[in-house]
């Protein structure tokens, strides 16, 4: 009985997104032509992106994402920390006034229902070309701070390709770093972000940042 009251409500639940989506017209699928663009679009060389591959970087997310758009690196001495955030260089592949860039345009956004995403761009881009998966070349925009004592001295903006050394997840980050779990090729990089996020969160508390209030 349960299994049949999971299942109903499931496609009660598929039913209403439908709806939903059909009375907001959002639009669904891409143009056999848009995807053969998007494919081609795996070729284009650059020579304007510095090599930063050598940086460990990470990125961090939720389980069930598919699609990782930033990673993460910092290392820490005597209270000076330096710290890079790779984003996806999505502008290297979508350009304005291009078909994608038309394309979405008219979508504005992607869309998250609990069963499925309507994705602003085609799969090759959002998934594949722009997603920062473990151990593959992937062109970003870095930027690169330096910090003391968690106050921005300098930054630098560079457009560059790194090499993510590691898919995480929250859950897996909380548990090698609260567990010290030492033996984790990843708790040296994991431990080094804690230590700059301890800094600018000692100094956002200075500054008088705005609390969440549970209601």
């Amino acid at each position: 009985m349960r299994k049949k009251y999971i299942k109903e409500k499931q496609i009660e639940l598929c039913d209403i997104i439908d709806e939903e989506i059909k009375e907001n017209s959002l639009r669904q699928g891409f143009s056999k032509n848009l995807i053969k663009y998007s494919k081609s679009l795996t070729q284009k060389k650059t020579f304007e992106h510095k090599d930063f591959t050598h940086i460990p970087f990470v990125t961090i997310d939720g389980e069930q994402s598919k699609d990782f758009d930033d990673a993460v690196w910092s290392t820490n001495k005597n209270n000076k920390s330096k710290v890079f955030i790779a984003i996806a260089d999505v502008s290297f592949y979508v350009q304005d006034g291009d078909p994608l860039d038309q394309e979405a345009k008219k979508r504005g956004n992607s869309f998250y229902f609990p069963d499925r995403v309507i994705p602003m761009l085609p799969e090759e881009i959002s998934n594949n070309l722009c997603s920062l998966n473990p151990h593959e070349a992937k062109k970003c925009i870095i930027i690169e701070a330096q910090l003391y004592s968690g106050q921005l001295k300098s930054f630098k903006i560079h457009r560059g390709i790194i090499k993510s050394v590691g898919r995480l997840t929250y859950n897996q980050v909380d548990d090698v770093m609260f567990s010290k779990k030492i033996k984790s090729k990843y708790f040296k990089i994991i431990k080094d972000l804690f230590i700059t996020y301890e800094f600018l969160r000692e100094k956002s508390q200075v500054r008088g940042k705005l609390k969440n209030i549970n209601y």
